[in-house]
Parts: C-alpha cells; structure tokens; sequence
C-alpha cells in the first residue's frame, strides 16, 4: 500500500501526531529520530515531545542538560517542514511522583499551545518510551489514539526507577496497538495483549543517506594513517560492548586494524585502548559516517550476547548493508533472517573465522550489491508504509 493510498483510507493527513520519544532530537540519528521523518509524509503535522528522562539526572549528565538548554533555544525549527520540536519544561527527577506529575501538566501546557482544541482532540499519541509522565498525562487525552512503540524492554535495566518498568507494563495493556522493533519483544506481546493489536515493526535505514553511490570519496583524514584491513564500528559504545572479545581478537590479529566511531560512556574503551591496532576516533557528525564506515573492510558488532541484547534489533546492521558491507555479529534472533550478508558468530574462534570471509568477500561488486539489497527491503518508507497497513484496521 503506498503513503498516498494510506493517506485516503485514514484521513492521516488532516490528523496531528504526537511523538514521544526516548532521545533528545539533536542526539545520534537512531529509530526515534528517523521514523517522526517518515511519518511527516503521512500525517498533517508531527510533534515530537523531547524526553525528560527515565532516569533522574545525575553529575554525570551535565553533557545532556546543556544541550537540553541550548536546543530550548531553537525548538521552533522544524526538520521537516511540518515536523515540531516540543521541549516542555521538566523537572529532571523521574520516578518521582510528584515531578512526573509536574512534567505531565508541563507537556499538556505546551501541547494546548501548540493545537486549537479540534487538532489536540483529534490527535493520534506514539510514545517510543515507558516515560512515568505518561501515566498521568495519557488518562487525560481521553479520546487520542495511543499508540506504544516498544523498542527495549526496560525490565532489563537495571539502573532505571520502578516507575519506568510499570510504565511499560501499563502501556503494554492499555495502549490502543503496541508496535515490536523485534522479533523477541513482538512474540512476547503478542502473550501480553490480543495478537491482532500488535505489529511488527522493525529498525530500518535511510537509504539515501548510506548509499554512497558510485562516487569514490577521498580518505578521511581522522582515519587516513590506519592500515588496512580495517575492521569497523560505529554507534554508541557502552557496556553492550564485549570489551573482552574486543582484546583478545586484537591481540591475536596484530596486522588488522580495529575503528571505533561513537560516544563512550563510562570508560569503557579504557581497557584496550593502549593496543596498538586499537582506534577510537569519538563521535562525529552523522553526515561524515558514510564516508568514513565506507573505508572499513568488514563493519563488526562486536555485542555481548545478554538477555539484553537478544532484545534488540540493531539500527546500526541495516546502515552498514546499506554500505555494501558485511556483516560479522553474535547471534542475535531478529539478524538470523538477514541470510549470508550477516555472518552470526560466537566466541574468538568463529568470530575470527567469520571477519577472515568478511575482508575476503566484502570488496566485491556482486557482494555489495547483494548487501545493499537486504537493506532496501529495511528502508524506513517501507517499514512505515507496512505499519500504516497494519494499523488501517484499528485506527479511528
């Protein structure tokens, strides 16, 4: 079903969405950042809600709190034209009674102001977050379609409130349709509510921007004196991370280089960064990562395998096929159907074996091509157009 027959059936595009996400709008570019784009095409106006948080801010968030500010500043730019940026006033103490209670009398000001009481009544909710605001703001929106799209499972975590985790529960129950980003989190709402009110609705990439064409870009100079093969990652790097693996393969490969790109978060690189074919290079503009993923020899996600982590369905997978890049990473259930472009492996022998076939295949035009095929049937238009179907049957 393509976006303009949706838009027919359902009378999307004379409705208002309401977005709330998990991430900041000007942090990394994941699924909370992507999918408010795309639905942008189908809905008359989009809003997306920043996050107070799921957890109360400590020291160590000084970093996000100044963004959080500097970006109140220009929240009424829009990306895209029809998209708005809402940044409500919060209290940063979620968990919280009372400041959750606060932030949800904050976010309903702000959402009034921006929608005549037609808009705001006819609006459509999407929450890609567990946030306990929500608990007392969405009894309130009495007639709004909610919609919960279940990215994580906050259970978990283990350093987020109680709150966060009851949140999730709650929504999971009493959201209008639940959307899975993966298979494990799909099958198991489909146990916690009616299957018919839940879909499938999988990360993706944009297409346009990780397909670097045939145009050749020079080296870049952040990367320019590491030797080839280089052996790549780029994304957030934190305690998913199997630091361990990560050592013992560059001790064993002295000649293959290993990239990181990305934010680190409590030193988590410290343990091998002394290596000598260890780089990390910090986090760098989204528009300089396919240039630069471009030059690895094989793309790695080198992940812990936790319960954690057999939840997810990682962006970053569809970004590098995009590329044309294999793929080496530890079974994962939702990358098993992704065929020979995504080679599983587990432990230092077989994920040694699987990067060897990686550097050796991954230069090839066929072998490109048939990478950047699988990532099509992944491009966020395809996914959301899946998803307006799904919801064709339900949505009021």
């Amino acid at each position: 079903m393509s976006n303009s027959m949706s838009l027919k059936v359902k009378g999307l595009s004379s409705r208002t969405l309401i977005y709330f996400s998990p991430l900041e709008w000007s942090g990394l570019h994941q699924r909370p950042h992507h999918l408010p784009r795309v639905m942008a095409h189908s809905f008359k106006r989009v809003i997306f809600v920043q996050p107070a948080g799921l957890r109360p801010v400590s020291f160590h968030d000084w970093r996000r709190v100044l963004a959080w500010i500097r970006f109140r500043k220009s929240e009424g730019l829009k990306h895209p034209d029809n998209l708005h940026v809402c940044t409500p006033v919060f209290i940063p103490l979620t968990g919280r009674t009372w400041a959750d209670t606060f932030n949800c009398l904050s976010t309903l000001k702000r959402l009034r102001s921006l929608l005549n009481n037609s808009a705001f009544k006819e609006s459509i909710v999407w929450t890609s977050t567990p946030a306990p605001l929500l608990r007392y703001l969405l009894p309130r929106l009495s007639k709004q379609y909610v919609i919960y799209d279940w990215i994580d499972d906050y259970t978990l975590f283990k350093d987020l409130p109680g709150a966060v985790m009851d949140t999730q529960q709650w929504l999971l129950q009493k959201a209008d349709f639940v959307f899975a980003s993966s298979m494990h989190l799909y099958e198991k709402a489909c146990v916690l509510r009616p299957s018919e009110t839940v879909g499938m609705l999988s990360n993706g990439v944009d297409l346009n921007h990780w397909c670097p064409g045939d145009k050749k870009n020079e080296v870049p100079k952040a990367i320019a004196n590491i030797q080839h093969p280089v052996i790549g990652y780029f994304g957030t790097i934190s305690h998913w991370l199997d630091t361990e693996l990560i050592k013992s393969m560059a001790q064993r490969r002295p000649l293959w280089h290993f990239l990181f790109i990305g934010p680190a978060y409590k030193s988590r690189l410290d343990s091998i960064l002394g290596l000598p074919n260890i780089h990390w290079i910090g986090e760098q503009p989204y528009e300089s990562l396919p240039c630069l993923a471009d030059c690895f020899d094989a793309a790695w996600l080198p992940f812990r395998l936790t319960p954690q982590t057999k939840a997810i369905n990682p962006v970053k997978i569809y970004e590098y096929l995009a590329l044309g890049k294999r793929v080496v990473a530890p079974s994962l259930p939702d990358l098993k159907r992704l065929g020979p472009c995504v080679m599983l492996a587990d432990g230092l022998s077989e994920t040694e074996s699987a990067l060897v076939s990686a550097i050796r295949s991954g230069s090839g035009e066929e072998d490109k091509a048939e990478c950047r095929a699988v990532a099509a049937e992944f491009s966020w238009d395809r996914l959301w157009n899946g998803a307006l179907k799904d919801l064709s049957a339900h949505i009021r």
